[in-house]
């Protein structure tokens, strides 16, 4: 079942959490359209936001392997709702970009495995980018959000203190090179949900 495998790697990963040192990974993001490349260690992955599809390259003892993932399918099997609370006088300034904060409290039930995401955010409505563009959020459906996120804190309801942070370390919106979008999709081994 779908939910307690689910249920097993999020019990992991809080363990794993607790028995790691704070690290610092840095992800790069350039955006074409509407397909977004993420460049983070040994990692690059083709992100289709529209249908939730990746396609990544991952390095690994001196390998490297090319998998698909259609998460837009797995996704389809959840019941998905978004809470939205804006308070604009919470404001945060990161790079000289002007933001408030936005939460977005995402409750997820499949089976009878019910999770509560929440996703604590600066954004500044100057920019014009889908939520959906921003993997880390892992949406699970489309939504009408859109800027330039600052900064973001991520964490499962039941568990506040084992959180990710995301905060913008650089930004430029000058035009991207289609070549770091061209890829072949045939070189990927499909992975199934």
């Amino acid at each position: 079942e779908d939910s307690t495998l689910i249920k097993s790697l999020i019990e992991m990963s809080i363990k794993l959490a607790k028995d790691l040192k704070k690290t610092e990974e840095k992800l790069s993001y350039y955006i074409i359209n509407d397909t977004i490349r993420i460049e983070a260690h040994k990692e690059k992955t083709i992100y289709l936001p529209d249908s939730f599809k990746k396609f990544t390259e991952k390095e690994y003892r001196d390998s490297i392997y090319k998998n698909e993932a259609d998460w837009g399918s797995l996704y389809k099997r959840w019941k998905t709702d978004y809470k939205t609370e804006i308070d604009r006088n919470d404001k945060k300034e990161i790079l000289g970009v002007k933001g408030y904060k936005l939460i977005i409290t995402e409750t997820s039930v499949k089976s009878f495995d019910t999770y509560v995401e929440v996703f604590e955010l600066y954004v500044s409505d100057d920019y014009n980018i889908p939520f959906t563009y921003y993997d880390f959020l892992k949406l699970k459906k489309q939504v009408n959000f859109k800027g330039l996120i600052l900064e973001c804190k991520t964490y499962y309801k039941e568990s506040p203190s084992l959180n990710n942070i995301y905060r913008i370390s650089d930004f430029n919106f000058d035009k991207q090179l289609h070549k770091l979008i061209e890829f072949n999709k045939n070189e990927y081994v499909k992975y199934d949900f």
